[in-house]
């Protein structure tokens, strides 16, 4: 569950190098399944990181009209999340098994995307996003990390993840409201 709040700091003035901005601001509450999964089911029950996260974004877009029904529009977004520390029993989003009730702090997330979209004409649009996604590691902070099946020390963590996508699209309009 998230709650945001924007803040409208620029707008985009046409003719003028002017572009919208606005900051974002929120906060996402642990709601999801993320401790006592079963582990037959390899951490597959996990919906969640049961972890507070603490969101400051920013968004910058502008408009330019090039001639006729022609128009481009690029957009930037870029998003800082930061996570509280997360207790966790028995097998969990994080790893663990057996036994185990650790504390674990889940690793700071960025995201960013960045759209150009350029109309072709009233009806057609011809759009690509650039987006990427960074997560640090999730690190085991102090507790008992309990025990897998074979009796060894559970692992409780995540290695650092990225993500980087490239999404063309054709887009068509059927109305100014529907598209």
């Amino acid at each position: 569950v998230s709650l945001y709040m924007g803040l409208q700091a620029l707008e985009d003035r046409p003719g003028t190098w002017m572009p919208d901005l606005k900051f974002i601001f929120g906060e996402s509450f642990p709601s999801g399944s993320y401790q006592h999964l079963n582990p037959d089911k390899e951490m597959t029950g996990a919906s969640g990181s049961g972890s507070f996260e603490t969101m400051v974004a920013f968004v910058l877009q502008k408009l330019v009209h090039t001639r006729g029904s022609h128009f481009i529009r690029s957009r930037f977004f870029a998003s800082y999340m930061f996570p509280s520390s997360v207790t966790v029993r028995g097998f969990n989003r994080y790893g663990g098994g057996y036994h185990t009730s650790a504390a674990v702090y889940p690793g700071i997330k960025w995201a960013g995307i960045a759209s150009f979209e350029y109309s072709m004409s009233q009806s057609f649009a011809f759009a690509i996003d650039f987006a990427g996604y960074y997560e640090q590691k999730a690190s085991f902070q102090k507790g008992r990390r309990g025990h897998t099946a074979s009796k060894h020390e559970a692992f409780i963590g995540t290695k650092k993840s990225g993500q980087f996508s490239v999404a063309p699209a054709l887009e068509y309009n059927w109305s100014k409201n529907c598209g």
